[in-house]
């Protein structure tokens, strides 16, 4: 897992900057609707999604575990951040009438505690929004990348992933909140460029399933072969799903 406290500086660059922010945003809003005026931010790192939010006329509080990126969430969300574990918030029942994460939950040992935490902090009626397939979503882009990638892939991989459709939704019934509706938007500068999936390729990040040492010395090659090595592939659709407390 990256140490986010060592990323923070970089990240918002690295990951689609305010565009990507700004359509995620979108699409919270479009399924909060006008009636969610008070929300949490659960991993909300550098606080890019949570501030473009509060653009809309929301009140938006970050929850995040790394110090480095609260830090630079400071001015996007002066006096509403809190250093916490989404499986810990130090929030208490029914304080906030909506609660999202955002590329989290594939990261979360305890997704389904995760969850319920999340539901926890909701007011009745409040709603609980989540990505959702997050690294599967990257693989079903069509590219030469994930052509490759796809080849060297362990049948099941996708079972074991923690944000899977069901799971979370089994984690939100058993919380005590019902499916709610969906949105998708694009992952602007979330393309997957050749030579970046070959180093991680390399260092074992890339969630395909467990490769020998031998399988992933011919990927990594394959990838390292492909033409435009720092040109970007095109960009996922990531899906958000909500939920009712």
């Amino acid at each position: 897992m990256l140490d986010y406290d060592r990323e923070a500086d970089c990240y918002d660059a690295t990951r689609g900057g305010q565009v990507r922010a700004d359509a995620a945003a979108d699409a919270l809003d479009w399924l909060f609707g006008p009636t969610v005026r008070q929300v949490l931010d659960v991993g909300a790192g550098t606080g890019i999604v949570s501030a473009a939010l509060a653009a809309t006329g929301k009140t938006v509080y970050g929850a995040d575990a790394s110090a480095g990126m609260l830090r630079l969430a400071a001015g996007r969300l002066p006096g509403r951040r809190m250093c916490a574990d989404v499986t810990r918030l130090p929030v208490r029942d029914g304080m906030f009438d909506g609660v999202f994460v955002m590329w989290l939950l594939h990261l979360v040992r305890d997704s389904a505690g995760a969850v319920a935490e999340c539901v926890r902090v909701l007011r009745p009626g409040g709603l609980f929004v989540t990505s959702v397939e997050v690294h599967s979503t990257h693989q079903r882009v069509a590219s030469d990348v994930t052509e490759i990638l796809m080849r060297y892939a362990k049948p099941g991989w996708q079972d074991r992933e923690r944000d899977r459709r069901d799971k979370v939704v089994a984690a939100a019934d058993a919380a005590g909140a019902r499916y709610a509706g969906e949105t998708t938007y694009v992952g602007h500068g979330r393309g997957m460029v050749p030579a970046h999936v070959a180093r991680e390729m390399a260092d074992g990040m890339v969630p395909i399933g467990r490769l020998d040492d031998d399988a992933k010395a011919a990927c990594v090659r394959e990838l390292e072969a492909l033409p435009d090595q720092t040109a970007r592939r095109p960009d996922p659709v990531y899906t958000l799903v909500a939920f009712v407390a």
